[in-house]
């Protein structure tokens, strides 16, 4: 998928969540998509350009509420939370699988929309279905973990002699982590 259809899909997953939840289309209420990243303000540019392509304007018909956890991941909790009390109509859980499971924590009726990186949330039961989330979680999953798998093949496959490979990780992506070792053993 090209960057460009990429923004495209995110930025339509908000906008379909606005439907997901009781936001009335009709509504003159400006609304309100609260983001929590580990990563910069500068990174959430191209879903905001996706979104105006569909004609949502920050600070005309929409407002981005943007906490940075600048890697602290402990926080994604609160942060979700806080984005409920500052109102937003909905919620983007981008990355880790905390991200989703704090958004899912701090809400049962807001829309959710997770884009999840590092883990499978059909899977871990976040959803029922990829085609049909189900309840108030809508967005996409990148499929990096069978992504591992492919490139602990490719390893061995371009180096048949290879006996053993170190991999770093880290508790974000444990679930990476398993899948090429499982991939290593086979």
């Amino acid at each position: 998928m090209r960057r460009r259809e990429f923004i495209k899909v995110i930025a339509g997953s908000v906008v379909a969540a606005e439907s997901l939840g009781a936001f009335a289309q009709t509504s003159p209420k400006q609304l309100r998509i609260g983001v929590v990243a580990g990563i910069s303000r500068g990174l959430w540019d191209p879903i905001e350009l996706g979104l105006r392509e569909l004609g949502y304007v920050d600070g005309q018909n929409f407002t981005a509420e943007f906490i940075n956890l600048e890697g602290q991941i402990g926080r994604y909790p609160e942060a979700m939370k806080e984005l409920v009390r500052r109102k937003a109509d909905i919620l983007v859980a981008a990355g880790p699988e905390i991200a989703l499971k704090s958004a899912l924590g701090a809400t049962d009726t807001l829309p959710i929309v997770m884009i999840a990186l590092d883990y499978d949330p059909l899977a871990l039961g976040y959803v029922t279905s990829l085609a049909k989330p189900a309840n108030n979680v809508t967005g996409l999953f990148l499929q990096q973990i069978e992504q591992v798998a492919k490139r602990v093949e490719l390893m061995k496959e371009a180096f048949p002699q290879l006996q053993a490979a170190t991999v770093f990780w880290d508790r974000i992506s444990a679930d990476q982590w398993q899948a090429a070792r499982s991939a290593g053993e086979t």
